[in-house]
């Protein structure tokens, strides 16, 4: 799954980005986003998550995410803080 972050105008540099299954409780991490806002969360399988993206001097956003299919290849996902 990719990301980008941003704050509404300009990419947001360092947010990281957790998801964590809801049944499993299994919690993926990103790296913190880079320049142009982008990171990814590779390998994570179909399920329904809650999705945190956190950044130092933003607000922290909560949603749930319902994965279906292959993630890697079909979600990009863009989040403002």
């Amino acid at each position: 799954m990719h990301y980008t972050i941003n704050d509404g105008t300009n990419p947001i540099t360092g947010a990281i980005v957790t998801l964590k299954n809801k049944v499993t409780e299994e919690v993926y991490t990103s790296g913190k986003s880079g320049s142009t806002g982008g990171c990814n969360i590779n390998n994570v399988p179909v399920g329904s998550y809650v999705v945190t993206v956190e950044c130092t001097g933003y607000t922290t956003i909560t949603n749930d995410l319902d994965v279906e299919g292959n993630a890697d290849k079909i979600a990009t996902l863009t989040v403002t803080i």
